[in-house]
């Protein structure tokens, strides 16, 4: 009797593995990638040593930047959850955030990649706004890496499979 539960447990998990994404092999160290929910998403797909976490913005990570070891590259992807949408009190300054973070990192030699702002269907004006602060916004083929096709968003505005392998295939291309 144990051995079909022990059979399906195993069935199980392979199944479940099965389905997760992968990492395109072990984190290459030459590469960070700080981000907010959607540096979440997509970090599965990407070869690269994560530190992302929904609900970020560039204030929550100023002392992660300037306190360890400077990378090579650095990947910076923010979609301005934290921004303070149509005139309300800021809960972070942003562009004094992002100027320390490219100063910081620029001054021990490494290559900054803000990337440009996705595109955010609930508040599209985020996007122009962000892409004015980010010093030389790396931009994807569609505008904005990821673009604003819906066929890559679920209902939330989160992306969808195909659009975390899009935007991660895009990210990997910026980096070379």
């Amino acid at each position: 009797m144990k051995r079909p539960l022990v059979l399906a447990m195993v069935v199980a998990a392979l199944a479940v593995g099965a389905c997760a994404p992968t990492k395109k092999g072990p984190p290459r160290p030459d590469v960070v990638l700080w981000g907010d929910s959607f540096g979440e998403q997509v970090a599965p797909y990407l070869p690269y040593d994560e530190r992302v976490y929904g609900g970020l913005s560039p204030c929550h990570v100023i002392e992660n930047v300037t306190t360890t070891p400077a990378p090579p590259v650095a990947v910076l992807l923010f979609v301005g959850s934290n921004l303070a949408p149509r005139g309300a009190q800021p809960h972070c300054d942003y562009q004094s955030a992002v100027n320390t973070i490219t100063s910081s990192l620029q001054s021990r030699g490494t290559r900054v990649l803000w990337l440009a702002a996705l595109c955010n269907p609930e508040w599209p004006e985020s996007r122009d706004i962000l892409n004015a602060i980010y010093p030389n916004p790396v931009h994807g083929p569609a505008d904005s890496i990821g673009g604003c096709d819906p066929a890559f968003r679920e209902p939330g505005g989160h992306l969808n499979e195909a659009g975390k392998q899009r935007v991660a295939h895009e990210i990997t291309q910026v980096v070379g």
